[in-house]
């Protein structure tokens, strides 16, 4: 465990607080079995005990649920890189992909101030080898769920999802990469597909965002189809790190994207989803 968490780079306190951790759950019988039976759960298919299992952890060990997720996601990347081999996936993939834990690891330590992971069904598509990520992005296999976009693609057909981690700054160059390593990946042969379904490309942010920046270059990849305004500012925590009913006022103003979406905020807007797609051909991005 101590090797992955430092392979992944998970902050020095982070790695040393966890694995103290677990080495108390592993000395503690029924909590440990419980962790057993939680892995078994989390990598398979359908089933839900792993909830009540880590409920049963916190319960004996006192332990932050957040940070018995973090702990069953580091024991579960291990059968993660079984299963990688087994599809002959290249080991720096794998070790690409994992990163993901310590960006959600982040995140939580600054939305509750716990060394932990939050999202946990998230890691149910990285283990299940569902999603990868490859260079700036992560990719994800799912069914397109929009009318046919041009000739590219029906309702129903098969595109590739992308997902954006706080993983600092999304400069054109690192995303063009991605890209490229997501065609070689996937074994491409015509286009590549994307979709996307993010904040990050809702048309009323985009005068929120400074002008120049990477989050507006961003944008202007994609081909906007759709855009969903979700009144309860659930993507809020993802630029200002508070819960989405925080009092306006109370939002910090540390950057000038937090000092203009408070603003956009405090004068009645929503923070929304938009829709795109982007078309790659494995080189440049086709208009």
């Amino acid at each position: 465990m101590k090797f992955l968490c430092n392979k992944i780079g998970l902050p020095r306190e982070a790695s040393e607080y966890i694995y103290s951790v677990y080495n108390g759950i592993t000395h503690n019988k029924n909590a440990y079995e419980s962790l057993m039976r939680a892995k078994v759960s989390f990598l398979s298919q359908g089933s839900k005990e792993y909830i009540s299992c880590i409920e049963k952890i916190h319960d004996e060990t006192g332990v932050h649920i957040y940070t018995v997720n973090l702990i069953l996601v580091l024991v579960c990347a291990k059968t993660a890189k079984a299963r990688y081999e087994e599809k002959g996936y290249p080991e720096d993939v794998y070790f690409d992909t994992m990163t993901d834990i310590g960006f959600k690891v982040t995140e939580c330590r600054k939305m509750y101030n716990v060394w932990g992971v939050s999202a946990l069904e998230w890691y149910r598509g990285i283990f299940s080898l569902r999603t990868f990520k490859l260079g700036r992005l992560e990719f994800a296999f799912l069914p397109y769920p929009y009318d046919s976009y041009k000739d590219y693609v029906k309702k129903g057909e098969n595109v590739f999802s992308c997902h954006i981690p706080s993983a600092g700054p999304l400069t054109p160059e690192s995303v063009i990469d991605s890209l490229k390593r997501a065609y070689k990946f996937f074994g491409c042969t015509d286009k590549l597909v994307v979709y996307c379904h993010s904040w990050l490309i809702y048309p009323a942010h985009y005068e929120l965002f400074p002008n120049g920046s990477n989050l507006r270059a961003f944008y202007d990849l994609f081909d906007i189809i759709a855009e969903e305004q979700e009144n309860d500012n659930r993507n809020l925590w993802r630029i200002f790190y508070k819960p989405n009913d925080t009092p306006y006022d109370e939002l910090p103003e540390n950057t000038t994207l937090q000092r203009n979406f408070k603003k956009y905020l405090k004068e009645g807007s929503y923070i929304g989803v938009g829709v795109g797609m982007l078309i790659f051909d494995g080189e440049k991005i086709v208009k």
